[in-house]
């Protein structure tokens, strides 16, 4: 929001210039800097606004800080997210506006619940959470005893509401979101269910680099997504004045020939969702880096099996009137 400027006459050139497309605008935001008109430009242009939000005061602030003075932002992400409320409130025109939350599992998950007692209105708000991505830093999170048990009985709270076997529970709403996505995963999983391998596959179902998620940086290099390093050498697909790298795209695709004959013995290859980028040593694909990531992998699918039977059984015991 620095260059709101340029976003403005970025959008102005999309819309003349290619009036017949429908596009989606999303601007992630620390929300330090949102006036009323910046609002106003986002509700006429369609924008999306994703506020970088990691909790109560004395954990958003830990690393949400002014540079100028070291002060943290949290009243003032907090003072605009409830601008952004009352605007909607109001019967002006909608923004769509959600919340990115990063979570430090050093940090029991009550800690976070802090926040919805002080502000309510949030259970109204899409919130989406992540663990913090250590895939590059230099030390992994400290997942503590109690950010695993607060974990793992909001967890079970979600899916008893869920269920409509306990009514009137307070679930946080990032909680729900993850129990409905792994629901979403199962269904899916239902549809395409192998009980024998095809001449060809690839775990994960790799996105084709550039399709889905291009990701261009201020240079013009391009990227298959956001997320993964822009110092890397096999992530770099091509540029916007020389067109894609086809053969760089075809390795993210085919990376998992790195470990190719462990992965026709694994028996979780069907459902496995590992990204290229946690591979990617920054010259080259490696299976160094791919075979600590398997373990998590096969206890992720592991988990989803466990759920779909638990669903089943759920159904079964309706159906037989041992639970209402």
């Amino acid at each position: 929001m620095l260059k709101i400027e340029l976003v403005r006459s970025i959008i102005s050139y999309i819309k003349e210039e290619y009036p017949e497309k429908s596009i989606d605008y999303t601007m992630t935001t620390n929300a330090t800097l949102i006036t009323d008109d910046i609002l106003s430009f986002a509700s006429e242009s369609g924008i999306n606004l994703v506020i970088s939000l990691d909790g109560p005061k004395d954990i958003h602030d830990m690393n949400r800080r002014y540079a100028v003075n070291d002060s943290g932002t949290y009243y003032d992400v907090m003072n605009n997210v409830k601008r952004i409320i009352d605007w909607n409130n109001s019967g002006k025109t909608s923004i769509s506006f959600s919340i990115n939350m990063v979570i430090d599992p050093q940090y029991p998950i009550s800690k976070v619940k802090e926040l919805y007692l002080d502000y309510p209105e949030l259970f109204d708000v899409s919130v989406r959470a992540t663990i913090v991505d250590t895939l590059f830093s230099l030390k992994e999170p400290e997942y503590s005893k109690e950010y695993i048990a607060d974990n793992t009985y909001e967890s079970f709270l979600a899916l008893l509401d869920h269920l409509e076997i306990v009514s009137g529970l307070s679930i946080l709403p990032f909680v729900k979101s993850a129990l409905l996505e792994s629901f979403s995963k199962i269904q899916r999983t239902k549809k395409d269910r192998r009980f024998t391998l095809p001449d060809s596959l690839a775990p994960s179902g790799p996105c084709i680099a550039g399709c889905a998620r291009l990701f261009v940086d201020v240079n013009g290099v391009m990227f298959p997504c956001e997320r993964v390093s822009e110092t890397s050498e096999v992530m770099k697909i091509g540029t916007i004045y020389d067109g894609f790298d086809i053969k760089k795209c075809s390795a993210i695709i085919n990376y998992c020939q790195i470990s190719e004959e462990t992965c026709k013995e694994c028996w979780a290859f069907v459902r496995c969702g590992l990204c290229a980028r946690a591979v990617d040593d920054g010259d080259k694909f490696s299976k160094d880096f791919l075979i600590p990531h398997c373990k998590q992998t096969k206890q992720y699918v592991e988990s989803l099996l466990q759920l779909e039977l638990l669903l089943e059984e759920v159904r079964l015991y309706r159906q037989e009137g041992i639970i209402t």
